[in-house]
């Protein structure tokens, strides 16, 4: 309503600004409730699934590379644990690059999510996977990596968080395959 009274561009990015974050907090809500849920894991093709959130994030003038391709036990949920990791090196890591590999190593699927950003303060990563944890002004809902922890949990697979080299952060997602 002040961006039509007034035609000032300040009044349109605060509301897309509080529309984005008010969009984010519905989608991590969602995502809890389906961490109460019982796990009803299936085999699901990982490339499709990174290949739609990377279609879904197109515009956003980064380039995401995806390599490989393997089958991995998860369920719809998977998908928001991929988009949170490429969401926050976009968001909060101001990367311009970001590398998916996904291949099948030591009778696991392991996804790797790659940024050259700022990386993650030395300070707060024993904290990132807390729930509700924020940090700086990009600090969003609280809840992203907290969702990515604990629904690496369910699928009884691991997250772990590194620095990448010379800049950046890579997160490694284990994840089962599924029964031959």
């Amino acid at each position: 309503q002040l961006y039509e009274k007034k035609r000032e561009g300040r009044f349109l990015e605060a509301a897309t600004r509080s529309l984005t974050k008010s969009v984010d907090l519905i989608n991590d809500i969602s995502d809890l409730e389906r961490l109460r849920a019982p796990t009803q894991l299936r085999p699901v093709k990982v490339r499709e699934v990174v290949d739609k959130v990377v279609a879904n994030r197109s515009g956003q003038n980064v380039l995401i590379r995806v390599n490989g391709e393997a089958d991995a036990m998860a369920d719809e949920t998977l998908s928001s644990v991929i988009d949170n990791l490429v969401g926050n090196a976009i968001m909060h890591g101001h990367t311009e690059t970001v590398d998916i590999d996904i291949v099948r190593m030591d009778g696991q699927c392991l996804i790797t999510v790659a940024d050259k950003g700022k990386g993650i303060p030395e300070d707060i990563k024993s904290r990132i996977f807390d729930e509700g944890f924020k940090f700086g002004d990009t600090g969003n809902t609280g809840f992203g990596l907290y969702i990515v922890k604990k629904t690496m949990d369910r699928y009884g697979g691991s997250v772990v968080m590194r620095d990448n080299h010379p800049c950046g952060t890579v997160f490694e997602l284990r994840l089962m395959l599924p029964q031959q």
